[in-house]
């Protein structure tokens, strides 16, 4: 099929986002959402009432900084089949005007933005369903309220998916404090309007408006984080990532109902990226345990849903340092991104089960003599937890010969400065230094 113009008017269009059937078009412009029949090029206008405060599926700051993800401004959702569509409205009215100094001119300058600071008021979020089994007739009705808070009741909506096989829409909320996480499904009869549950044991977990069932319910006394999104197996059940109750994230398989949580991955393995094969016979994960301060490993987990066998990590690289991976989508291989502290990346594929990598393209430093050797290790605190640090010493560095001492910072929640992987200009400037 020819390619077609769809509209010569995007230029204000944010978000563009196509539905997962090829049908409809979705879209931001001026703080409100719209959609667009790709058959025939009519738009519908889905809401009317945004404004500087009122955000209809588009994220504020604060959701885009600290939930979503930075940069990340889409506040949207359609289902597989393309007949729903999840939406978030963030009403920001309640928060101060905060000026941020910008850098981009020469006199100075500053941008405003609405920003919550400790103690402030917080963006209060609102969870929308929309309809869309009749818009190629030119009507969608009114959408209904899943979620929401309000100064009474301070909620964030953490999370919003469809499951790939179910057709259903999972959401999380936490509290404002973010002391409990709760997974929330809305049942595909419940999206139909059928098999609304009659006994009361059916209704245990329904939410006030008998339209979201609970699934789970995570506590901390201390602090749970946003959730990353879940992997869909075909028997309905996800692969959910949960750094509680030990604060090292684990995988658990989350049967369809909620009802049986099994671990899926060693309770002494952290878990950064994790991906289910499409037969969901196995996942591959990247991650660290004791193999050293600093490197990440990836690893083979053959899936047992039944709980009868301790999880067991196969692993797919063994080279020490820092290896970056992305599985293919039935999992049998991998590209590796393969760095040390003193070796810069190379790029190489391999298998997930067994032989040899095939390298792809590798890179070589263009310089007279080998960079210095940093010495990563770890500091031992108190509760036993081992903080990974990094020593770079000039090569005549002693006691006879002092050097100055160049101390770098955390950086931040997962995203440490000490690691064992090529730090791109970090090390060359270690190198000047």
């Amino acid at each position: 099929t020819p390619a077609r113009w769809l509209t010569r008017d995007a230029k204000n269009w944010r978000n563009a986002t196509l539905d997962p059937q090829g049908r409809i078009v979705a879209y931001n412009r001026d703080g409100d959402l719209f959609l667009m029949d790709v058959a025939n090029g009519r738009t519908l206008r889905l809401t009317d009432d945004a404004s500087d405060t009122l955000l209809d599926g588009i994220l504020d700051w604060t959701y885009q900084e600290e939930i979503f993800g930075r940069g990340n401004y889409k506040g949207f959702w359609f289902s597989p089949n393309g007949n729903w569509l999840a939406m978030l409205r963030i009403d920001i009215g309640g928060i101060a005007p905060y000026t941020l100094a910008a850098a981009d001119s020469p006199r100075g300058a500053g941008i405003v933005r609405r920003y919550p600071k400790a103690g402030d008021p917080i963006p209060h979020a609102s969870l929308l369903l929309w309809d869309l089994r009749q818009f190629s007739d030119g009507f969608v009705p009114t959408p209904r309220l899943l979620a929401e808070s309000n100064s009474q009741q301070q909620q964030i909506v953490t999370g919003v998916w469809w499951h790939e096989y179910r057709g259903e829409l999972l959401f999380s909320v936490s509290d404002r404090r973010q002391t409990w996480r709760e997974l929330r499904r809305v049942p595909e009869n419940t999206l139909l309007g059928t098999g609304a549950p009659s006994k009361p044991s059916d209704r245990r977990g329904m939410s006030a408006n008998g339209l979201s069932r609970l699934l789970l319910r995570e506590e901390s006394s201390a602090w749970v984080e946003p959730p990353v999104s879940p992997e869909w197996l075909k028997d309905g059940g996800i692969v959910w990532r949960s750094e509680l109750p030990a604060g090292l994230n684990r995988l658990y398989h989350l049967s369809p109902s909620g009802t049986v949580m099994t671990p899926l991955s060693p309770a002494d393995f952290d878990v950064q990226d994790f991906m289910v094969s499409a037969n969901g016979a196995l996942a591959i994960v990247t991650g660290s345990t004791q193999t050293g301060p600093g490197q990440r490993h990836a690893y083979r987990i053959d899936l047992d849903v039944s709980g009868n066998k301790s999880p067991k990590l196969v692993p797919i690289t063994t080279k020490p340092g820092w290896h970056s991976t992305t599985p293919s989508p039935d999992g049998q291989f991998i590209t590796d991104v393969y760095s040390t502290e003193r070796r810069p990346p190379e790029l190489s594929i391999r298998s997930t089960t067994a032989g040899p990598s095939t390298l792809v393209e590798g890179s070589k430093l263009a310089l007279d003599s080998r960079l210095v050797a940093p010495q990563v290790f770890r500091i031992p605190t108190d509760n036993g937890i081992g903080l990974p640090a990094m020593i770079v010493r000039p090569p005549r560095a002693s006691r006879e010969h002092p050097c100055p001492v160049v101390v770098e910072v955390y950086g931040g929640p997962q995203a440490p400065v000490v690691s064992t992987r090529w730090s791109d200009k970090r090390t060359l400037y270690r190198e000047l230094l």
